[in-house]
């Protein structure tokens, strides 16, 4: 698998400079170009090429070992060959896997060894072509870790239907465990970005996190992660990370990884400046494996964003892998790879769930409801697939209700997050929330869709009769 040596590359500031590999670090990623592509500019996969360099914390010979590490995975791959996976995988408990097509880790050798047959099973004539990549390692000695942040190209043909599978640009973290005198693999996390992966289902991957008690230390870090990411508060995610210049990030609405602690730094800065609220509920559903002064962590979180733009999205399943190092006696992340799960959608002027941008279209025709101590009065709506309809609600009870337009996984989803986070407040084109005595309307287009419901998701109210269908009537 090809590396890098030597790229041109941009600062934060976006001046070029040029970085040998007698450096350090040899790469510092185009921070404001990074900053545009992780908010919507789109990047062709061959400029992610330019974008990542091979770091140099390693000596030649542990870089040549991980290579042909890295190189051996690959070829196993392409060959679907599931035995010589197999020899490559450190076959423990602690291992984990989250795949570009699933929609949930697989945790375990057994549950990772079945992920990666699925995978072998749904497609054939398998192509990977890297892009570029990065080698982190420390060390040789048993139980030391070292990982690769790669980019690289997947092609295949689905093995029912024959259709071409083409994702241009798959995002990897693969961390490597000193076992035996050689690396073996111990957690993989992969996903090409914008892409949809199928709701997760149980068997999936067989088993749900193992939620342990070491380290924790390491969870209060994490905890405190997770506060600052509630708070925007720049400066305590600061102080959370590394100040090695190696560390990196792959943010979850990213397109390419962060290199380099300032280009890190300002991802960390944009997102906070991107979205005007950020709701998290309590996080506990993670693995944690420690190896000496390194370890790292893998599990899901739930998300609610406000974007400035006043949209609302709500984010189910953020799947995410953390590497930590302790450095003086304190534990700071050095990686970070998130990426976006099933069932994620937005509320609002940019992507209305079940519905377009309206712009400047006008109501067909007004529906006015009264949302009261447990009903909106009706249990049924007559609508028409396409027409506009602009309701007016108001809230004649002495609680706080909302109304909500979605499919019911979007419902069910967000009931679940609103029993952690009750205090949720939303106005967008699905959601209303609105404070006893108060009025308020909501322009929505109706899809072609007959699964819509609408609903208060406020903990108990839709059990207590606050829910309803919409009918559609025939064209």
């Amino acid at each position: 698998m090809p590396f890098a040596p030597d790229e041109w590359c941009t600062s934060k500031k976006g001046q070029y400079m040029y970085v040998s590999k007698e450096k350090s670090f040899l790469s510092v990623v185009a921070g404001a170009t990074l900053l545009a592509v992780l908010y919507g500019t789109p990047t062709a996969a061959d400029q992610i090429g330019d974008s990542i360099a091979e770091a140099g914390r390693v000596d030649t010979q542990l870089t040549d070992e991980l290579k042909l590490a890295n190189e051996a995975f690959i070829d196993a791959f392409v060959n679907r060959d599931i035995w010589a996976m197999g020899q490559l995988w450190a076959k423990e408990e602690y291992v984990s896997a989250i795949l570009p097509a699933t929609g949930k880790p697989a945790y375990g050798w057994e549950n990772v060894r079945k992920s990666w047959q699925q995978t072998f099973d749904h497609n054939r004539d398998i192509k990977i072509k890297s892009l570029a990549g990065l080698i982190l390692a420390q060390g040789d000695k048993e139980g030391d870790l070292a990982w690769i942040v790669d980019s690289t190209q997947f092609e295949s043909f689905q093995t029912q239907t024959g259709q071409p599978v083409m994702l241009p640009n798959v995002l990897t973290t693969k961390v490597f465990e000193r076992r035996d005198g050689k690396w073996l693999l111990a957690h993989y996390h992969a996903h090409q970005p914008r892409l949809n992966p199928p709701t997760a289902t149980h068997e999936e991957s067989g088993s749900g996190a193992l939620v342990s008690d070491v380290a924790p230390e390491l969870r209060a870090v994490d905890e405190r992660f997770y506060q600052a990411l509630r708070d925007r508060d720049l400066q305590a995610m600061n102080e959370i990370w590394s100040p090695s210049e190696s560390v990196t990030a792959i943010q979850p609405e990213g397109q390419i990884p962060f290199m380099g602690r300032d280009n890190v730094m300002a991802s960390w800065e944009r997102l906070f400046d991107y979205n005007k609220t950020i709701q998290i509920p309590p996080v506990s559903q993670s693995t944690i494996h420690l190896a000496g002064n390194k370890a790292w962590l893998v599990g899901s979180y739930q998300a609610g964003l406000t974007r400035k733009s006043g949209e609302y999205v709500h984010l189910p399943d953020v799947l995410v892998t953390k590497l930590f190092e302790k450095e003086n006696g304190t534990w700071r992340l050095v990686h970070y790879h998130a990426h976006i799960g099933p069932l994620a959608h937005g509320h609002g002027p940019q992507e209305a769930s079940g519905a377009d941008s309206l712009g400047s279209l006008k109501p067909t025709r007004t529906i006015e409801l009264e949302a009261k101590e447990m009903t909106f009065g009706v249990d049924k709506l007559q609508v028409k697939p396409g027409e506009v309809i602009r309701f007016v609600v108001t809230n004649k009870g002495t609680v706080r209700h909302e109304f909500a337009l979605g499919r019911l996984e979007e419902h069910l989803q967000m009931r679940a997050m609103m029993r952690q986070m009750p205090d949720m407040i939303h106005n967008s084109d699905s959601v209303i929330t609105l404070e006893p005595g108060e009025t308020k309307e909501l322009i929505w287009r109706v899809p072609d869709d007959p699964n819509f419901e609408f609903s208060c998701n406020i903990p108990g109210h839709a059990e207590s009769g606050m829910t309803g269908t919409l009918e559609l009537e025939k064209k």
